[in-house]
């Protein structure tokens, strides 16, 4: 449909540029002319519709936040059915907290896990952060998610953005019984090492991870955010117990 608007624009003002010479000469080609001005027109509808209903691939909402909700998208389903109704955390990184990508996927995912019992949240980092000298991974401890666990006690599920720290196995608690812990989703491995996740997701402490196909992108593929899920699967999938072995050496 972009396309569409854009050849009916190029075609409508083309004609227009035509008939403005030759009406000098040759007035009777005004209705020509009018028409020519109708197809533009209709061509910048055709456009504007396709943007302002997001449905196409990199205008009304840019390529990388529609990948970007499509994980949301399919975490808020995979947890829906894993902790149903109850209070999710979704953390993302400090410098993302207020910017409308991180609003946009935060609202993709109250859609899809079927409750607005969601809150967005980061962890606390020094006044200096957001200058840049700082790198979030070299800098997220296990106290960071401690943390956060603490000052939500009663969430069912966090979402995990910022990934794992290096010494994630050391959070505080994975210690604890399976009944008395939050669920933890990863849509962001993060600095910690793929041996360590594919341990905690063994072991029942990671619900289950995002991570990459891999492979090359069809560069002929838009991807739409009416088709969340088709955009998800052709970059991601989502690694828990039941396909572990599968996709154990692409971490």
């Amino acid at each position: 449909m972009l396309t569409v608007g854009i050849i009916m624009m190029i075609v409508g003002f083309l004609g227009v540029m035509v008939c403005m010479k030759i009406q000098r000469s040759n007035p009777s080609i005004q209705p020509v002319a009018l028409l020519c001005v109708l197809v533009l027109l209709g061509g910048l509808g055709v456009y504007a519709y396709d943007i302002l209903s997001g449905n196409s691939g990199g205008s009304g909402m840019e390529t990388g936040r529609i990948y970007y909700c499509s994980v949301a998208d399919r975490a808020g389903s995979v947890l829906k059915d894993a902790v149903p109704g109850r209070k999710v955390v979704y953390v993302v990184d400090p410098m993302m907290l207020n910017s409308e990508t991180a609003k946009s996927a935060v609202e993709t995912f109250k859609k899809a896990y079927g409750s607005d019992d969601v809150v967005l949240a980061s962890i606390e980092v020094p006044s200096d952060y957001a200058e840049g000298g700082m790198d979030l991974f070299s800098f997220l401890k296990p106290k960071h998610i401690d943390d956060l666990v603490a000052a939500n006690s009663d969430a069912g599920a966090f979402v995990l953005d910022i990934g794992l720290p290096e010494k994630g196995a050391q959070i505080k608690c994975f210690s604890s019984p399976a009944d008395k812990r939050p669920v933890f989703f990863l849509t962001n491995i993060g600095p910690v090492s793929g041996k360590v996740v594919k341990k905690l997701i063994k072991e029942g402490k990671i619900s289950g991870v995002v991570i990459g196909k891999g492979g090359k992108r069809d560069p002929d593929y838009e991807p739409s955010a009416r088709k969340l899920q088709e955009a998800f699967d052709r970059l991601y999938v989502v690694v828990d117990k039941t396909n572990l072995d599968k996709y154990d050496k692409n971490f």
